[in-house]
């Protein structure tokens, strides 16, 4: 049913009474079910009404064209005193909208547009600063962002980077850069004709030799005094020690880089005896 004949939702009525707790929210049934026209979903919006007196909004308002069960509303509170709603109360709006089936096709570029991979809020901080001769050039901001946010971000191992500012100079300056593994494994393959001495820094020239091209697959030699080892005594077992105790977390963690590194081939998973 709708509220006018020109109105673009259809309203959606409870067909029980329910509590939508303060700063929390509650799935409500219509007790209907509905088939779309081809090519079109459903898209539950919130009343305009209930969303200005009671702060009540809409979560999860897709209906795929497929689905025939019971259409559910998920009521969100956002205010802080709850609210009841009643069986036959008008709770959100039903509206049909056409969709794209078309079948997606994978390609390995895109076209270049001006805002490139600028994500939220970028379209606000590029500004056209084009002089006779030059070109354009576009205004960066930086935000700050809290230390645990930065090493969840490290622990991702996303590109992340520490910035200084340096009062000599009266410049922001790169202080340090995390990169991601993959990034830097299609950069060493991308130069692996390169010689190295002309990416390593001449103080380290001397350490060259514990730098070798391609995968190693063969244990290195053995170097007293260097390696840590457990001597083993001929026709003996290894000895039992002490197994470390690790915290929950420790151990999820442990486990994520396991799994990682073996993704990427790095290590592999053998069948061996107590080690």
């Amino acid at each position: 049913m709708k509220g006018t004949a020109r109105a673009a939702g259809h309203h959606l009525y409870a067909n029980e009474g329910t509590d939508v707790p303060a700063r929390g929210q509650a799935i409500v049934g219509t007790g209907i079910a509905i088939g779309f026209p081809h090519d079109t979903y459903g898209q539950i919006a919130p009343r305009s009404s209930l969303a200005v007196k009671h702060r009540l909004m809409t979560n999860a308002g897709v209906i795929d064209s497929d689905y025939r069960g019971e259409v559910k509303v998920v009521l969100a509170n956002l205010g802080d005193q709850p609210y009841q709603v009643k069986k036959g109360d008008r709770i959100a709006q039903l509206i049909i909208e056409k969709f794209d089936n078309r079948e997606l096709q994978e390609v390995t570029q895109l076209d270049d547009t001006e805002r490139g991979d600028q994500g939220f809020g970028s379209s606000d901080t590029i500004m056209d600063q084009r002089v006779p001769g030059q070109k354009a050039k576009a205004h960066m901001e930086i935000n700050e962002i809290s230390a645990r946010a930065f090493g969840q971000f490290y622990r991702r191992e996303e590109t992340t980077g520490i910035l200084r500012w340096d009062e000599v100079d009266n410049e922001i300056q790169l202080e340090a850069i995390n990169i991601i593994p993959e990034l830097a494994i299609k950069n060493k393959k991308n130069n692996e004709d390169q010689d190295v001495r002309d990416t390593v820094p001449k103080e380290y020239h001397h350490l060259l030799d514990v730098f070798e091209k391609g995968e190693k697959r063969t244990v290195p030699p053995q170097r007293p005094g260097i390696d840590l080892g457990i001597d083993l005594e001929e026709g003996k077992t290894v000895p039992a020690k002490k197994i470390y105790a690790l915290t929950y977390d420790q151990l999820e963690e442990l486990h994520r880089y396991i799994k990682q590194n073996e993704s990427r081939g790095w290590i592999r998973r053998v069948k061996s005896g107590r080690a």
